[in-house]
């Protein structure tokens, strides 16, 4: 049997698992890049669990190279050892990798929300799960020119701050023909405490940014830098939080930065069930969490949509939450999906299954 507890708000649920296996997915995509890295294929792994009525239920783990701990191949392995494992003991469970743990969670989700008739959303949320909208992400503003007339939101790869003037010029281009769209820019850190104070700067002048900015996430790779930055348009951390060993800890990091936001990305924090908890805790300090995505495949990104719908029950801005980062992005294409229908409406239910074609 498999147990899965989300946290000290939710009763542990427990999946009577007779067969579990692997398979792999994913292919080459157009190349796509931020401040840092840059990609030319996503690779994930699909864990399916058969419970002894026989439903199936699927998770997914696809590690991203340059933000993952661990690699493909190695999660690969982690993933075939579990599903020989099974049946197995609750307490197994943790000695999963963080990554691999969103897999079964997500798979053991799937299948309770199946056997219960409602949704992964319902099952998890402390109050009545509640529709979100969704946030795209795209590349360098300069190749945006229009937006999907049902996405609200879009967040922008920006930066290296020698960009930042063509990458500037292009922003306003953008909000000029969409006025009615809200930004985000993600810098990914790289910007000094210099460059960071000229950004928001060359933002505040500008009358547009007041509405149109949403949030600047990782201006800069120092917290204590973020505090101090004053800046009257929101900013939002991210990246600091991707490896933190415990809730506790990522608490203390948001704090330090003074950030009105925190990015997280379940697969990097250990699950839904972390990111659950660390987002009711974070709105009790009236910090507002945004689920985002690594580039994953459309289980995970089912999965994350869930999980917001979720949690914005107690979202700091219910009854109107920030939108989701859980629309569709670039890398979808080498899982065989060009986006999910349900986000690119802009406006989830949830009702949403965390489903690969079967």
């Amino acid at each position: 049997m498999v147990d899965v507890s989300l946290g000290d708000s939710t009763a542990p649920i427990t999946a009577h698992i007779k067969n579990a296996w692997v398979t792999e997915m994913g292919a080459s995509m157009p190349r796509f890049a931020n401040a840092n890295h840059h990609w030319s294929q996503r690779k994930g792994l699909i864990l399916t669990l058969e419970s002894a009525d026989g439903t199936l239920g699927r998770g997914e783990c696809s590690p991203l190279p340059g933000y993952s701990t661990l690699s493909f191949e190695t999660a690969k392995v982690n993933l075939q050892q579990f599903a020989k494992s099974i049946p197995l003991s609750a307490r197994q469970i943790p000695r999963l990798h963080r990554e691999c743990r969103l897999a079964v969670e997500t798979a053991v989700l799937d299948i309770e929300a199946q056997r219960m008739g409602t949704s992964i959303a319902a099952l998890i949320a402390v109050q009545r799960a509640q529709p979100v909208a969704a946030s795209m992400l795209a590349g360098v503003p300069q190749h945006v020119h229009a937006l999907d007339p049902h996405i609200r939101c879009i967040k922008f790869k920006v930066g290296p701050y020698s960009d930042w003037p063509d990458q500037h010029r292009a922003v306003q281009r953008f909000v000029d023909a969409n006025p009615t769209s809200t930004i985000r820019l993600d810098f990914n850190a790289s910007l000094s405490t210099d460059q960071a104070k000229r950004v928001i700067s060359d933002l505040t002048a500008k009358e547009w940014a007041t509405n149109a900015v949403d949030y600047i996430e990782d201006i800069c790779a120092d917290l204590e830098t973020i505090a101090t930055l004053g800046s009257p348009i929101a900013l939002a951390v991210d990246a600091p939080l991707a490896q933190s060993p415990s809730i506790a800890h990522a608490l203390k990091l948001i704090e330090s930065s003074k950030a009105q936001v925190a990015v997280i990305k379940p697969a990097l924090f250990g699950g839904l069930a972390s990111c659950h908890e660390l987002a009711m805790q974070l709105a009790s300090r009236g910090i507002e969490t945004i689920v985002s995505h690594l580039l994953d495949g459309p289980i995970a990104l089912g999965a994350y949509a869930e999980l917001a719908c979720a949690m914005a029950s107690f979202s700091p801005s219910s009854p109107t939450p920030r939108a989701a980062a859980i629309g569709p992005h670039p890398a979808l294409i080498a899982f065989g999906v060009s986006g999910f229908e349900q986000l690119k409406k802009g406006n989830l239910s949830p009702v949403i299954r965390a489903r690969s074609p079967r």
